[in-house]
């Protein structure tokens, strides 16, 4: 009898997957990735430098000046975030070097989450500590603790 209740516990009570099964990329792939997506980055900029001539030819130049901050900023704010929550898991950068940001069961992140990991990604880039940590550590960047996501190999299926 005492079996019968184990076996029932073991089958209800699963565990869920150990993080420690995901396995971060190390610094060199993700410095490929940014390489690119400042490629992207600046093709954003170009275009939006052009939306600005044909703004400011037809709105006055405080206008002007708003919508292209709100452009500008806002392109730079969504980028990262609406790639990485998105199907492909990745920006641009990222997805051309095949790999992908991951919740910590393996799963795509929410746009929220993502919205976080860009907060801490701003800070780590601003104090270099976090960009140590992925060379130094377990291959994970403080922004990566600090919204329990990884950056690992994406395997096609």
């Amino acid at each position: 009898m005492s079996d019968e209740l184990l076996d029932e516990w073991s089958v209800n009570h699963t565990l869920p997957k150990e993080e420690a099964q995901l396995i971060s990329v190390g610094a060199t792939l993700r410095m490929i990735a940014f390489f690119f997506d400042l490629i992207v980055i600046i093709i954003i900029s170009v275009f939006i430098a052009g939306l600005d001539s044909i703004i400011s030819l037809i709105l006055p130049s405080s206008s002007a000046l708003l919508i292209h901050e709100i452009l500008y900023y806002g392109s730079l704010l969504l980028y990262y975030p609406l790639f990485e929550s998105s199907k492909l898991q990745a920006s641009v950068g990222k997805f051309i070097v095949s790999i992908k940001v991951v919740n910590k069961k393996g799963e795509r992140m929410t746009l929220l989450r993502a919205l976080g990991r860009l907060g801490a990604s701003i800070v780590a880039t601003i104090t270099f500590l976090g960009l140590w940590m992925i060379v130094f550590t377990d291959k994970r960047g403080m922004n990566d603790i600090i919204s329990e996501t990884y950056v690992v190999k994406n395997e096609k299926k």
